[in-house]
């Protein structure tokens, strides 16, 4: 029935689709993801109290405008997705909605919605329209989105600084958002991995400059995260081009070279050029000095090394300090295990008293614990299998592409895109799209790997 429904549906979108040209169709994908993108720069100019539903409200509006332009007439007739990847998103659904309902909670069933129908949806319409050619148009808007925010950084942002949040007064928060900037720019530096270095370079220099801001955020996850990206994305194109011919090593240490050149140009500018300037145009703005280059650098190394002391830390357990080294979350985590159930709970955050941390109201910060607190124990089991599941499924395909001397662009994504989600979701309860930049594209990324049947085509009939 719901199926009979959503081709119905999908026809009616369709042909209004005819009336539309290619290139707006195109268009309106592109800014589609650009706001979507954009949607976690928005975070400090939102009151507090509304932010998250006026956040979650406008993504489900875009992802409603993606699935209207993409949907062809026959995409959910000659697509669906894999058996296991359904099953799985509709435990979590139904697990949503079933505590929403007992604990009248509408935020869960909204949840509970997106899981159960609007993710199978959206990646049914976008592998319909073309996957390669979503992913471009997302790329191209993810890195227009940060060459924006690179323009307001510099405008109403501080200089860089440990705990650098420009004006998103959230380092984390930040340093998620260049997660997936840095997945975009990876995969646009993949695509074009053949062309003149006049059409990488740009790409490295923004990338570049987006490690620079990373580092800066002091934020660990996010810094490993980044580095689990590229050393995972260097080892892929390695292997590649280790199965056509000779040539791989030196190619590879040339990339590394010119790419640790361009880093230190981007540190270079960032203390030496856009400070003195910003000091020039906004003198009532406190600004990190140039000469304290060294010291700003030193207290960041300072801070991701927080918790691990060579000569033993105050838990005595290899020179590890857990409490200080997870920033309290070991307490966090103990306490939300101890309160799981078959049931869920009405809201998703608790007060929590541990050891000399007081936290009045506070999340998981671990997607699975959070997702199993809020929807019930099943649910987090399911989110967890579903996550391995994607792990699986992207090695097996990886180790299948070098092989074959060819990993395609959209598992290249939903590798990248993975990646970046995998520490997150350890240490941060952003599990919902929209909330978190990682989840978000995460989640749009697993089109890749949830859908069976014949890949879509930009070009086909149906995508207009």
């Amino acid at each position: 029935m719901i199926k009979n429904m959503l081709s119905g549906l999908a026809m009616l979108f369709a042909r209004k689709n005819q009336q539309i040209s290619h290139e707006n169709r195109k268009r309106i994908v592109f800014l589609s993801f650009f706001l979507i993108s954009f949607n976690v720069l928005l975070n400090p100019v939102l009151p507090a109290e509304e932010r998250w539903r006026i956040v979650v409200s406008v993504g489900c509006i875009l992802t409603f405008v993606l699935f209207a332009v993409t949907v062809g007439e026959r995409s959910f007739l000659d697509n669906s997705l894999k058996k296991e990847y359904l099953i799985l998103l509709e435990i979590i659904g139904a697990s949503f909605i079933f505590n929403g309902v007992y604990f009248g909670v509408l935020a869960y069933m909204v949840i509970g919605f997106v899981f159960a129908l609007v993710l199978p949806v959206i990646h049914i319409s976008l592998m319909d329209y073309g996957i390669s050619s979503v992913i471009m148009l997302a790329s191209k808007a993810i890195i227009g989105s940060y060459i924006i925010f690179l323009a307001l950084s510099f405008v109403f942002g501080p200089s860089l600084e440990p705990h650098y949040s420009s004006f998103l007064g959230n380092p984390n928060l930040l340093g998620y958002y260049i997660i997936v900037v840095v997945s975009a720019l990876l995969w646009r530096i993949y695509v074009s991995r053949e062309e003149k270095l006049s059409v990488r370079l740009p790409l490295l220099i923004l990338l570049a400059s987006a490690i620079t801001i990373c580092f800066f955020t002091a934020s660990r996850t996010s810094l490993v995260s980044v580095m689990l990206q590229m050393t995972g994305f260097e080892i892929a194109v390695f292997f590649l081009r280790r199965k056509k011919g000779p040539g791989a090593l030196s190619s590879t240490a040339k990339r590394i070279v010119l790419f640790a050149f361009v880093l230190f140009l981007s540190a270079v500018l960032v203390f030496f050029i856009f400070a003195p300037i910003k000091r020039i145009l906004y003198p009532e703005m406190q600004h990190a000095d140039p000469g304290e280059a060294g010291k700003i650098t030193s207290d960041v190394y300072a801070y991701l090394f927080k918790g691990l002391d060579p000569g033993g830390g105050a838990s005595g357990d290899a020179g590890i300090d857990v409490d200080s080294f997870t920033s309290g979350r070991q307490g966090i985590w103990e306490e939300y295990i101890d309160n799981l159930g078959f049931l869920g709970h009405a809201s998703e955050e608790r007060e929590i008293e541990s050891g000399h941390r007081h936290y009045a109201a506070t999340n998981a910060h671990n997607v699975y614990i959070q997702i199993a607190y809020s929807a019930g124990i099943l649910a987090g089991i399911v989110m967890a299998l579903l996550m391995l599941l994607a792990l699986k499924d992207i090695f097996r395909g990886l180790i299948g592409g070098i092989r074959t001397g060819r990993i395609s662009e959209e598992l290249m994504f939903a590798s990248l895109c993975t990646a970046g989600f995998l520490l997150p979701s350890l240490t941060s309860s952003g599990y919902m799209m929209y909330t978190y930049p990682t989840s978000t594209f995460f989640w749009i990324s697993m089109c890749a790997l949830t859908i069976k049947g014949r890949e879509g085509n930009a070009e086909n009939p149906s995508a207009g």
